[in-house]
């Protein structure tokens, strides 16, 4: 491997954590690689500490701070102009990388020149509790875990992922999306993929670990902001979605419209039928779709799961009827442009028809 290579690693942080920059500073060098480190401080009131000092100090680490809290795109873009280098890693301020990611990147870009870039796996520790067992039961950490499944994909986190300048070009991540992130990543992969042609390779060994977020505490704002961007995403990306059967928030949403309606011709029996018999085949599909996949042990935790991700469909319609997106109603992503699973029709055909026995069977029994 002769061809020397630049590497601009960019960092947006609000938190600057020492224990989490000093293990990406200190991250192995390779000997074909020039590598510079852009740390972007995103709060213009945090103090820096004598170990940031001595970070920031290093020849190959640049400091840039925001004047005032610009959220994690534009964070990210103020790195990516602040550098020159030939590619640009990014890392979110919380994960801490093995010790040889650089040097395994590199020889993926030496190995696989077509592609635009590189994608790792962020690792999370085992479940420690019933709410972070629901988040990995649920799914909600499928695209963290990519890599170890997938050997291309369109578009990744950026909490592990590495792009070709070239590819980026004029592209910058996009500020429509939450300030504290939700969609912008995807955003700025699909929109390089769509004027390059060309994918990301998964590296299954380029890993960086990720601790469970507020320390495994019970939380479900970040799973709604996640989704909630997605209308941007749908408006930008026309062939990203595909339509499908009424999740839970859809099909809440929708009860209590014809519940309301009901009202205005006394049919006051309506509502109370409609949301109990949803949430009723919500939990019943929800636990036959974790038996089958996990067991008994993931039947245990299916009250999580519908938690986890009830809220985030439920910021995805919140940002479609927001922003008057109306035919999207009943969309999902599918940010990879594949052939749409026939599991997850067939996951989300069973959910709709418990919706509808349980509704049924209620309204029979009680009414």
């Amino acid at each position: 491997m002769s061809k020397n290579i630049s590497i601009d690693v960019v960092i947006p942080s609000y938190r600057l954590q020492s224990e989490y920059l000093l293990a990406m500073v200190e991250m192995q060098r390779p000997e074909n690689a020039t590598v510079h480190f852009y740390i972007v401080a995103d709060n213009p009131e945090i103090q820096i500490t004598e170990s940031l000092q001595n970070i920031f100090e290093k020849p190959d680490v640049t400091l840039i701070k925001n004047a005032i809290n610009l959220g994690a795109a534009q964070s990210r873009n103020a790195g990516i102009e602040a550098g020159i280098g030939d590619w640009i890693l990014f890392l979110d301020d919380d994960v801490k990388p093995e010790k040889d990611l650089l040097i395994n990147y590199t020889s993926g870009i030496m190995n696989h020149p077509e592609y635009a870039g590189f994608f790792g796996e962020t690792v999370f520790p085992e479940p420690k509790n019933s709410f972070t067992h629901g988040l990995k039961v649920g799914g909600m950490l499928y695209f963290f875990e990519y890599a170890s499944f997938s050997d291309e994909a369109k578009c990744a986190t950026t909490s592990n992922v590495m792009i070709q300048r070239s590819a980026v070009g004029d592209v910058r991540f996009r500020l429509e999306f939450p300030k504290k992130g939700g969609g912008e990543d995807f955003a700025f992969f699909l929109e390089i993929f769509s004027s390059t042609g060309k994918k990301l390779k998964a590296l299954s060994n380029t890993k960086v670990y990720h601790n469970w977020w507020n320390n495994g505490k019970r939380s479900y704002t970040q799973f709604f902001r996640w989704s909630f961007a997605d209308y941007v995403l749908f408006r930008k990306f026309p062939g990203i979605s595909y339509i499908d059967f009424p999740n839970i928030a859809e099909a809440l949403f929708f009860s209590v419209l014809i519940g309301v309606g009901g009202l205005l011709f006394s049919q006051w029996w309506l509502l109370p039928v409609l949301v109990i018999g949803v949430l009723a085949g919500e939990l019943l599909s929800e636990s036959l779709n974790k038996l089958r996949s996990h067991g008994l042990r993931g039947v245990r935790y299916v009250h999580e799961v519908v938690l986890v991700r009830g809220s985030a469909d439920a910021g995805r319609l919140m940002g479609l009827l927001k922003n008057r997106q109306w035919q999207h109603l009943l969309h999902r992503p599918n940010y990879s442009n594949y052939k749409v699973n026939i599991h997850f029709r067939k996951a989300s055909g069973l959910k709709f028809l418990c919706y509808i026995l349980f509704i049924v069977g209620i309204w029979r029994y009680f009414i």
